[in-house]
């Protein structure tokens, strides 16, 4: 058995089993956990904000993945930069491949998009994980982007261009329309008969085979 670096605040006192990779709680403090298999190390890797989330929301998502690993002995921290902005993490619990018996977690840091687009900022990944000999430290960072702004303004350009289309097509659909509505209103005059009578005050006009007589 190994006795993992975690401390679990639980009220579970002596669990009686301890089957292959069940915990046993022993009041406030270890958690113990019997192994079935051997130890296998954490993959780290983080994901970088979605083109998507930078051209809509003010706030953009940074995960970092810790996958293939065992036992589930492990714990996400972020070591940011110096923000007057709140930032927001979520760390999930280790989710365990049926297949391959090896856990995943993630853990999700959410900042304001002006701090990611500012390259003098470092984001890393701290992951602790519980070994048979005790704990290791794995790190992953990763620089804020210098070139999400210039995309943002590209795509905002390019939203602008398709606006400007769109108007510029809607404002000829117009104009269009009007064109022939004069071209029918001058149909109409052209249809217009005029007959002078005995009287010649009296004027016969017919529009559209309706009789008018102006005096």
């Amino acid at each position: 058995s190994t006795r993992s670096f975690e401390d679990f605040y639980t009220f579970q006192y002596g669990s009686l089993a301890l089957c292959s990779n069940q915990p046993a709680y022993f009041g406030k403090g270890t958690k113990l956990t019997v192994l079935e298999k051997d130890v296998t190390e954490p993959t780290l890797e983080i994901l970088s904000p979605s083109q998507n989330e930078l051209c809509k929301r003010n706030r953009v998502t940074l995960i970092c993945l810790a996958t293939d690993f065992y036992p589930d002995h492990i714990s996400i921290t972020w070591d940011l930069p110096e923000l007057n902005e709140p930032t927001r993490i979520k760390t999930d619990t280790p989710v365990l491949n049926g297949h391959t018996k090896l856990y995943s977690i993630s853990s999700r840091l959410r900042v304001p998009k002006s701090v990611w687009c500012n390259p003098d900022n470092k984001f890393t990944c701290i992951v602790t994980f519980g070994m048979e000999n005790g704990t290791e430290t794995y790190r992953r960072s990763i620089h804020g982007s210098q070139d999400c702004v210039k995309k943002t303004e590209l795509v905002k350009k390019n939203n602008n261009t398709a606006k400007f289309v769109y108007l510029m097509f809607f404002g000829k659909s117009v104009l269009y329309g009007l064109l022939i509505s004069v071209f029918m209103w001058k149909m109409k005059v052209s249809n217009v008969t005029v007959r002078h009578g005995d009287i010649p005050n009296v004027l016969m006009l017919k529009i559209n085979n309706v009789s008018i007589t102006l005096i």
